[in-house]
């Protein structure tokens, strides 16, 4: 089961919009390499990918490094620009929700940098694809990744996209609030929700996007904030 409900009218709409405006290769996954709307499978990748993804090996190996740049990003809170396993740049763009969990990310890019030529690996056929693509550099991707990130609010505040909780992560979240003041540990929070340390320590992340230690650094930083913000 996805763990995020999406309008898919709405956001198909909004990636449409996106993918005209960018003309460039772009999907919406979540770390597990699903793509939760039909709507962004209708995107079609550059001709050079798909013809490289034919190759079984090419194709696992694109699936790794996807999830290896949406982590990345996860981790920055922010755009992650990148030269893929097939030496094109990418972009990974995380969302997440006010609460901080990560709701899935945009790919953008399959582009080559400026100048370089075709992998040697490639066949002439590929090779002549390659020179196709569109060219760009690590910055400028890395910019086009900040713009997309400002889609995320319209995302979240919209309710396009949205976290499905379960009922363990919705215990979580309000024996945190209850404890905002108290130095909490994972075994407090487990034994508080009737769960095991094993169990909140494999799920918690997948659920909310950052470990224990950085959810609980991001939420006193959000508190802090929200202090000086009130005077």
């Amino acid at each position: 089961m996805d763990s995020c409900i999406m309008r898919q009218e709405a956001f198909a709409e909004l990636f449409r919009l996106i993918f005209k405006v960018l003309g460039k290769p772009m999907s919406f996954q979540n770390l597990e390499g699903n793509i939760p709307s039909d709507a962004t499978r209708q995107i079609r990748y550059a001709a050079y990918c798909t013809d490289r993804c034919r190759e079984r090996a090419f194709a696992n190996r694109c699936r790794v490094c996807d999830a290896e740049g949406l982590r990345v990003a996860m981790a920055k809170r922010d755009a992650h620009a990148y030269i893929c396993h097939g030496g094109l740049i990418d972009c990974a763009v995380p969302f997440f929700d006010h609460a901080g969990r990560f709701l899935g990310g945009f790919l953008i890019g399959q582009v080559r940098p400026r100048g370089a030529p075709p992998p040697r690996d490639a066949t002439a056929a590929q090779r002549r694809l390659y020179r196709q693509l569109q060219e760009s550099t690590i910055d400028e991707m890395a910019d086009i990744g900040r713009l997309v990130r400002f889609f995320g609010s319209h995302l979240v505040d919209n309710e396009i996209l949205r976290h499905r909780t379960a009922s363990w992560v919705t215990g979580v979240e309000k024996y945190l609030s209850q404890h905002a003041d108290e130095c909490v540990t994972l075994s407090d929070v487990a034994h508080a929700i009737g769960r095991s340390v094993s169990f909140l320590s494999h799920r918690f992340r997948p659920a909310f996007g950052v470990s224990f230690k950085q959810y609980q650094l991001d939420r006193r930083m959000r508190q802090a904030r929200e202090l000086l913000a009130s005077g």
